[in-house]
């Protein structure tokens, strides 16, 4: 006897195999793909959902070890609402404070800003969609230079070009702040010297007890200094972790970090400040299951 599928004339075992056409949600995550010297844009549906819709559980992947250094102390509050508690880090030599970076962004409309972000390997940079990418700016950025370990005038590892950029089509399409989160490729191995953060995808019940950190280079600071507050996670939804961590401009795109075994892992991506049930916090794009395969996908791709 031979068994019929829905709207489908294969037999049986070829309409058992037929991947399901992707949802919102996913589509929401497809990676876009941008080669600043080309212009050229790649979309890669099929690979974003082989990473998204794998359901192992994710194992974290480690970085550098360093001492632990950075003591948990009181939460403070919000983008700096109130006392401002965030602590200038310098010198930035050493890691963990070589692997966090100022980006220089300029962008084809003549628009110059600055970013932060996090190496997470050899030549790879976290940080948000809304760096790279800009709504307000005509799309994508001509150009992003990062200067891992900045200390005012002193640039330790000089200077790294992104050669290729990677966000969402969410973020592309509807500045959907759900997924605003992306992935640089630079020019040089700069991991090799300054470092590299792990990074992890953290269930609900760790994020009930962590105690995280951002770091970056604020715009109402000194230029070119790094910053650092920490604090309590204080809320999170399935695409959000909020806290109450002092920030400011310039901060956007840095990592979420906290400490485990004198490892430092980056587990969200700082993007701004909203409201979640009624409350206002400073809030990060959340590395969630489906996510963290995505980046390893992307590092694996080794461009």
């Amino acid at each position: 006897m031979r068994l019929s599928c829905l709207l489908c004339v294969l037999p049986l075992t070829a309409c058992a195999l037929a991947e399901p056409p992707a949802t919102d949600l996913e589509l929401r995550e497809v990676v876009h793909g941008y080669d600043p010297a080309t212009r050229e844009v790649t979309i890669d549906v099929d690979g974003t959902l082989a990473a998204i819709r794998r359901t192992d559980a994710p194992v974290p992947v480690a970085g550098t070890l360093a001492a632990a250094g950075e003591a948990p102390k009181d939460a403070a509050a919000d983008v700096v609402m109130g006392a401002d508690n965030r602590t200038r880090v310098s010198p930035t030599t050493s890691f963990p404070a070589s692997a966090r970076c100022r980006l220089a962004l300029e962008f084809i409309d003549g628009y110059t800003s600055n970013g932060s972000g996090h190496v997470i390997g050899r030549k790879y940079i976290i940080t948000a969609g809304h760096v790279m990418y800009s709504h307000d700016h005509f799309g994508w950025a001509t150009k992003i230079t990062a200067f891992c370990g900045q200390d005012g005038n002193t640039k330790p590892f000089g200077g790294t070009v992104a050669t290729y950029m990677r966000t969402t089509q969410g973020w592309v399409d509807d500045e959907d702040d759900d997924v605003d989160y992306g992935l640089l490729t630079m020019d040089s191995n700069i991991g090799d010297q300054t470092g590299t953060f792990g990074y992890a995808s953290l269930s609900d019940d760790t994020l009930d007890s962590t105690y995280a950190w951002v770091a970056g280079y604020p715009a109402d600071k000194s230029w070119g200094t790094q910053w650092l507050d920490g604090g309590n996670v204080q809320n999170y939804s399935s695409d959000h972790v909020f806290y109450n961590i002092d920030t400011y401009g310039g901060d956007s795109g840095a990592g979420v970090t906290m400490h485990h075994d004198d490892g430092r892992y980056v587990f969200a991506v700082h993007t701004g400040s909203g409201y979640y049930w009624l409350s206002y916090y400073n809030q990060a794009t959340r590395i969630t299951d489906a996510r963290f395969y995505q980046i390893q996908g992307w590092l694996a791709s080794g461009y």
